[in-house]
């Protein structure tokens, strides 16, 4: 099974109330997840630092079922976020993948800068 990255923009953060229902799912590319906090695999490299989503803020996700809580990715760690202007300093290296993942980058990278964005890796 290989690893997947969505990233979900909290474009309105309240203080015990995060909703993800804004998803964006990279096309895989290693060279680029390996820049990204959470890729704990071989070579891994984060150009910036991840945080732990803030004591007493429920984040929840929109799914097929409804609004549901979330804690853990799916491989059971902890959730956790970054801002939005961290993803600056990512280098989307050009391959078939390229215009897909560069759009997604700079569509983060244009957020007001302390935009949390929960990244969920699956």
């Amino acid at each position: 099974m290989g690893l997947d990255l969505t990233v979900m923009p909290i474009l309105m953060p309240l203080n015990t109330w995060w909703l993800g229902h804004n998803r964006l799912s990279f096309i895989r590319n290693y060279d680029l997840f390996r820049q990204i906090p959470g890729y704990d695999r071989e070579n891994a490299m984060p150009v910036f630092e991840a945080n732990p989503i803030p004591p007493g803020v429920a984040f929840q996700n929109c799914s097929d079922s409804g609004i549901e809580t979330i804690t853990e990715d799916s491989w059971g760690s902890p959730l956790t976020y970054v801002q939005s202007n961290q993803f600056y300093n990512l280098i989307v290296v050009r391959t078939a993948t390229h215009n897909h993942n560069a759009a997604i980058v700079q569509f983060l990278a244009s957020l007001k800068p302390a935009v949390p964005v929960v990244l969920y890796w699956h």
